[in-house]
């Protein structure tokens, strides 16, 4: 961001204080969405700024406790493993929807239903779902998921949202123009043109540590705008909170005394995705000296702090395809070290002295990290060029085995369990998205899912994860972290490792 911009809007610092506080007064907080909403569903628009959203507005099952690292009851009271692909569960009697119609078993039943449609055309349903065989009613408040074979984590698996059935059973696909779900918010309001406004669920009734009862009573999500309009607009105190922050602006707004920067550490990092098996036609790939040149010639570090803001420089690098805080995850291979000369030795001895052409693909907010890829790999010779495309591009390109490499971003599918990264990788359904076709990866992956004992399970995924390192497979980059920058006197409450949830905001008093 150019400084003189920032420093230029210094004149409207007593206009923030008033207009920030009168906000205050109306217990609302104004935010604008990452992504444009139109429809606020999981399955048919999972976008990051649909997923706050459902976050808020529906509930689970279950929900993961990241901080005790346990599940707790939400949408079920209780559960009892049957046996290695079974789980009965005990729903909670005294759950409305927003409409007033109450929650029972035929809810969560007809959603799963849904999810194992093949009809249901979303995107990644088989690879995200497709370890689902049925949910049985067993009466109103009993409903038994029975998985298609023994499933370790069957209970992370389950943090997706119900949806009310006399609503979305009628029209799945534009269910999201007017969401009605059972969370601590309800949509009051949502317009292609204008965005959602969320008013907070005054009935609520499942609050735990890690999912409070909102201290706001009312969200407003405007439609996506460009960084200087929201620069301008918090310069001036019409919106509260940006976030998404890229780590100059957060420096500078961050300097404005009515403003303050968040950080908080998430399960998310950017990765190098690398065409292991040579389906884009770059053979020198599938050398693994050649991906260890690639990996000793990028500073992970030196990008990790250009990425993130000053707030963020005690967040630790990713060390593999995993956080060692997730369940089940576990390695000890390092990645390699930051060292140009052995870059350069290890392109010699595969024979590119004078390095290759490769393309380096990015999407969305990785546009920067794939600049700076390019530029330090042309320093050991490889002539990159890179291209920026919208996610859909990327999918078809990604999809029909045109990506040399591509720098990406991964967040363990949003669960708290590593089988969701081992699926999502190093399984034999993959299919088009598989860029590294290792059958020993499909034999470990489907074994580790089976694996019932916790300290055995965390084993066998060492040996796997242990392998993608040493392979160089995918080549984790650096951190990712919820970066917010908001007024002053709006407290945003961290430590739970998860992206901006708006029932950990409050006005300070």
């Amino acid at each position: 961001m150019n400084k003189a911009v920032v420093a230029g809007m210094a004149a409207l610092t007593v206009f923030t204080v008033h207009t920030a506080s009168a906000q205050k007064s109306k217990d609302t907080v104004r935010a604008v969405a990452g992504q444009p909403i139109g429809l606020i569903d999981r399955y048919y628009a999972g976008s990051p700024a649909v997923t706050v959203m459902t976050r808020a507005l529906f509930d689970s099952i279950v929900h993961y406790d990241p901080i005790a690292r346990k599940f707790e009851p939400l949408l079920a009271k209780s559960w009892t493993q049957l046996g290695p692909d079974t789980i009965e569960f005990k729903l909670r009697e005294d759950v409305k929807y927003h409409d007033g119609e109450p929650f029972d078993a035929d809810d969560v039943v007809a959603l799963f239903n849904f999810l194992t449609d093949p009809k249901s055309t979303f995107a990644n349903r088989e690879a995200t779902y497709g370890w689902i065989k049925e949910a049985q009613k067993i009466d109103k408040f009993t409903v038994r998921v029975v998985a298609t074979g023994p499933l370790a984590p069957m209970m992370a698996r389950l943090n997706f949202p119900i949806y009310p059935e006399h609503l979305h059973s009628k029209d799945p696909k534009n269910f999201g123009q007017n969401p009605v779900g059972t969370g601590f918010y309800k949509a009051a309001n949502l317009d292609r043109n204008t965005g959602l406004t969320m008013v907070r669920n005054d009935s609520y009734n499942m609050t735990t540590p890690t999912r409070p009862m909102p201290k706001i009573g009312k969200v407003e999500f405007a439609q996506p705008m460009d960084i200087q309009t929201q620069v301008a607009r918090m310069m001036r105190g019409e919106q509260d909170i940006m976030t998404s922050v890229e780590a100059d602006q957060a420096n500078d707004l961050g300097a404005n005394p009515n403003l303050k920067v968040t950080v908080e550490e998430t399960i998310g990092f950017s990765l190098l995705i690398m065409d292991v098996s040579g389906r884009s036609g770059v053979a020198a790939l599938k050398d693994v000296r050649v991906r260890r040149a690639i990996a000793h010639a990028i500073d992970r570090r030196g990008i990790q702090d250009t990425l993130l803001p000053k707030a963020a420089a005690n967040i630790p690098l990713p060390g593999g395809m995993c956080h060692k805080w997730v369940t089940g995850c576990d390695y000890s291979t390092p990645l390699p070290e930051y060292n140009l000369e052995k870059a350069k030795q290890l392109l010699t001895e595969a024979g590119y002295p004078n390095g290759f052409e490769l393309r380096v693909t990015t999407w969305g907010p990785n546009k920067q990290l794939g600049e700076l890829i390019g530029g330090q790999l042309h320093k050991i010779g490889i002539k990159a060029s890179t291209e920026h495309l919208i996610y859909t591009v990327y999918q078809q390109k990604q999809r029909s085995g045109e990506l040399n490499i591509a720098a990406s971003w991964w967040d363990n599918g949003s669960t708290s369990d590593v089988e969701s990264t081992s699926a999502w990788w190093y399984s034999a359904d993959r299919g088009p998205n598989d860029y590294v076709r290792d059958p020993e990866l499909y034999a470990m992956h489907a074994k580790g899912r089976t694996i019932m004992d916790p300290a055995e399970r965390q084993a066998h995924y060492k040996v796997l994860f242990n392998k993608v390192n040493e392979q160089i497979y995918q080549l984790p980059m650096a951190s990712t972290a919820a970066v917010t920058v908001h007024q002053k006197d709006l407290v945003v409450r961290t430590g739970y490792k998860e992206p901006l949830i708006f029932n950990y905001l409050e006005w300070a008093k």
